[in-house]
């Protein structure tokens, strides 16, 4: 899964001007997000940045979920734990993603890149419904 994962956000995510690619190159590892932030079998993948520089403005993408700051650390938004992920207000100008958790919380994700109907928002929604679209289709064929 890890795989398809990597391949996934590599696909989908690469071609954002926000978006870096540090699956292959831990030197652009943002700074504020050492290693020992993830699990031992969590990856870096890539960073979603909403301005250079500070990792606590974006997102780190990972084999296991996005991970994001909330001032008092780096947190786990695992895939495997999202409902729902919509992507709210008009289409030319939205900025961000409702990320509805199956326990109830709801967590806005700050995606403000991208212009018009070519928003970064929306590749970021179409990649969270596809990982977690494969995590429910991989669930469902083990059980």
């Amino acid at each position: 899964m890890k795989n398809l994962i990597a391949s996934r956000a590599h696909r989908i995510l690469k071609r954002l001007g926000s978006y870096s690619d540090v699956a292959d190159n831990t030197d652009r590892t943002p700074p504020g997000l050492e290693q020992q932030e993830l699990q031992t079998d969590e990856r870096l993948l890539g960073w979603y940045a909403l301005s250079r520089g500070d990792a606590r403005d974006g997102f780190a993408v990972t084999t296991k979920g996005l991970r994001t700051f909330d001032g008092n650390g780096f947190h786990l938004i695992g895939y495997d734990q999202i409902l729902l992920v919509a992507a709210p207000g008009p289409k030319t100008s939205v900025d961000h993603l409702t990320v509805e958790l199956k326990n109830g919380t709801v967590v806005e994700l700050s995606v403000s890149g991208g212009r018009g109907r070519l928003r970064d928002a929306w590749e970021v929604l179409r990649f969270l419904k596809r990982v977690t679209e494969d995590l429910r289709k991989m669930s469902s064929e083990t059980t």
